[in-house]
């Protein structure tokens, strides 16, 4: 290898997490695994940098096997592990003297760096939420995360997004010199090469319908739940939940409107789990209030299987290519989410169409095609 002084080490830090569910662990960690597979230059050297809990680190660990790679690495940082935000606060003071790139993929830059510095914005809810904050701690916390923004975009040498729309709400909002670029967050392999199949459904049995239960009020499950009473047709609903606190408020609800013979809650569902309930599935229900990005929707078609999503949700490169296999509807209103139930629950079986729509996606959203988009934005920030 050439001079060690012309090596560009590069930090990719995947951030820290709740748990192995988070959208922006699911980004990392497809982008992580996918490295493996592509040629890395002679003059770079790649860390994938984990943090907090180690099974973070294990789960990476796991999916690399006893593949080896000269230019690619696995570290972890373990301090304060079981303290999230305490754990924020330390990540603020790390140290990038050792690289000459450091990329942020979770919202995040350290607040000293010599570095050159790349931040992935996964989306801008928290400084511009799409409800209005109606308490003085929410007040506080959205003038927080403005300033916090301000400082986090014009720190950034490159800013990866994953919409357009992100992209001129950043343009709108802030003054940066960084380059903001546009890459799809890519899926999860097993979600790439799962079987797409089909089955004649039973006549006696109502379509299936898959949805993310969330407390979160931008996730808009309260609306979709009561949107569900109205639909006149059969079906069966699943929610699937994070952990137990959300499963059981959801169970109250539930009974509450009278929905108990219609929807069930699952807890905790691994990756292999969940395929297989992607594919047993008639459609997924995303009317979120506001996404980044939005994987659920996209899991689904990448499995062949329809999506009732809000209006302006999906990615315009996708939006023509999958067709009716998306229904949009208004997230603000019950009876829109109920109209696009409706029309989602009457969609026919057409395998061409969402096999076709599957393939799409998945071709869009292949890790190794993301992994090696960045490497080329790392080498021209190095430049």
């Amino acid at each position: 290898m050439s001079d060690s002084h012309h090596v560009h080490r590069c930090c990719f830090s995947l951030g820290r997490h709740e748990h192995l569910g988070t959208g922006i662990w699911v980004y990392g960690r497809s982008i992580a695994e996918a490295l493996h597979e592509i040629d890395i230059p002679e003059d770079f050297e790649l860390t994938v940098l984990t943090s907090g809990p180690r099974e973070f680190h294990d789960t990476l660990k796991a999916a690399f096997g006893a593949n080896t790679h000269e230019h690619l690495h696995l570290a972890h940082d373990n301090t304060l592990p079981n303290s999230r935000r305490l754990g924020y606060l330390a990540d603020t003071f790390f140290s990038t003297n050792q690289y000459s790139l450091f990329h942020g993929a979770a919202n995040t830059l350290p607040l000293f760096s010599k570095s050159k510095t790349v931040v992935t914005i996964h989306d801008l809810l928290q400084p511009f939420p799409p409800l209005t904050p109606d308490s003085l701690y929410l007040k506080a916390r959205l003038f927080y995360y403005r300033l916090y923004y301000r400082w986090l975009l014009g720190r950034a040498d490159a800013i990866v997004t994953g919409h357009e729309h992100t992209k001129k709400l950043i343009q709108e909002h802030y003054t940066t010199t960084a380059r903001v670029k546009v890459l799809f967050p890519p899926l999860l392999a097993p979600f790439l090469s799962s079987s797409i199949t089909f089955s004649e459904s039973n006549q006696e049995d109502p379509p299936h319908l898959l949805a993310f239960a969330s407390t979160d009020p931008r996730k808009n499950i309260s609306r979709l739940l009561k949107a569900c009473t109205n639909v006149s047709l059969p079906f069966s609903l699943t929610l699937v939940s994070n952990n137990q606190k959300t499963t059981e408020f959801f169970s109250r609800t539930i009974q509450s409107l009278g929905l108990t013979k219609r929807a069930s809650l699952l807890t905790d569902i691994p990756t292999e789990e969940l395929l297989s309930l992607y594919q047993k599935s008639h459609a997924v229900l995303f009317p979120s209030l506001g996404e980044g990005f939005g994987y659920p929707a996209y899991e689904a078609l990448s499995q062949g299987r329809a999506v009732l999503c809000s209006e302006g949700i999906l990615v315009e490169d996708l939006r023509h290519h999958v067709g009716q296999c998306a229904i949009e509807c208004n997230p603000w209103s019950s009876e829109s989410i109920t109209e696009g139930l409706e029309k989602v629950l009457q969609l026919p079986l057409d395998s061409e169409r969402m096999s076709s729509a599957a393939h799409e996606v998945r071709a869009l959203l292949d890790p190794r095609r993301y992994a090696q988009k960045l490497l080329e934005l790392y080498q021209e920030v190095c430049s």
